[in-house]
C-alpha cells in the first residue's frame, strides 16, 4: 500500500510525503533495513525521482527515509533490478 502510493504518478505530493514518512517509520520500527529494496527493486528509483521535484520539507523526509533504509550494495541492486 505504501509503495503503491509512492509509485502512483497521479498521487498528490502530500500523499507521497505521508507515504514516505510512513515507510521510514515502519522500517525504523521493524528494523528491516535494506529489505524493502530487495522486495521492491524500483523503490530506490522512485525515491530518487521524487527528490527532483520536491520541496525542501519533502526532500528532507525523502533523504531521512533513504538514511533509515540504509546503504545498498550497487552490485546486488543491479542484479535485483534485472
Amino acid at each position: 500500500l505504501v509503495i503503491g502510493a509512492l509509485a502512483d504518478s497521479g498521487s498528490s505530493s502530500t500523499k507521497k510525503l505521508v507515504a514516505t514518512r510512513t515507510l521510514g517509520r515502519i522500517v525504523e520500527s521493524t528494523g528491516s533495513v535494506v529489505t524493502p529494496y530487495l522486495d521492491y527493486p524500483q523503490l530506490l528509483v522512485i525515491l530518487l525521482a521524487m527528490l527532483g521535484n520536491a520541496t525542501s520539507a519533502e526532500r528532507r523526509e525523502i533523504v531521512r527515509t533513504l538514511g533509515i533504509l540504509g546503504a545498498l550494495d550497487p552490485h546486488i541492486h543491479k542484479l535485483n533490478l534485472a
